[in-house]
C-alpha cells in the first residue's frame, strides 16, 4: 500500500461571469464588449482593462485605419479606460472628424497605437444593453448625433 500525501493550495483566481453578453458598442466600426468567457479563459487579460474588440465592419472607418478584433482597447486619446461604460463616456465628448488615439493589447500582450478618425454621418456609435429592471428588455442607445450640414 503507498502513502497518499495531500497538500492545500491556495491561489489567487479571478471572476469569469457566465450569463453570456449583457452589453456591447459599436464605435468607428469596432464591435466592444467585455470579454467573453473563451477569451478569459486563455488566462491572460490585461490588468487595467475589460473592452474587448470582437469584431470589426467592413468599410467602417476601424477596417480603414487597420484596427482588428481579439486585441483589448486600453487607452482612448492617452485616457486609460478600465470598463466598457469608462470608454463609451469618453467616446461620447468625441466629435464628427475627430483623430482619435486608440491603444490596445493583443491577446499575448503586444502594445499596439492606432488612430482613427471618426465619421458621426456614416458610422454613429450605438449602444445596445440588458435593460436591468425588465427581463427579457434590451435597450439601444445612439452615442452621437450625426453634423449638421
Amino acid at each position: 500500500l503507498v502513502p497518499t500525501v495531500q497538500m492545500v493550495i491556495e491561489t489567487a483566481t479571478s471572476e469569469i461571469r457566465s450569463e453570456g453578453t449583457m452589453h456591447i458598442a459599436v464605435w468607428c466600426g469596432l464591435l466592444l464588449q467585455h470579454a467573453y468567457r473563451d477569451v478569459l479563459e486563455r488566462g491572460f487579460v490585461p490588468p487595467v482593462t475589460r473592452v474587448y474588440i470582437s469584431f470589426y465592419l467592413f468599410g467602417s472607418p476601424a477596417h480603414k485605419y487597420k484596427l482588428v478584433p481579439k486585441h483589448w482597447v486600453v487607452e482612448l486619446n492617452g485616457q486609460s479606460v478600465s470598463s466598457l461604460t469608462a470608454f463609451l463616456e469618453l467616446a461620447r465628448t468625441l466629435p464628427h472628424g475627430a483623430n482619435v488615439r486608440l491603444k490596445t493589447c493583443d491577446l499575448n500582450g503586444k502594445i499596439g497605437m492606432y488612430t482613427v478618425k471618426t465619421d458621426h454621418n456614416y458610422w454613429r456609435g450605438y449602444e445596445v444593453f440588458a435593460d436591468q429592471h425588465y427581463e427579457h428588455k434590451w435597450v439601444l442607445r445612439m452615442l452621437n448625433e450625426p453634423r449638421e450640414e
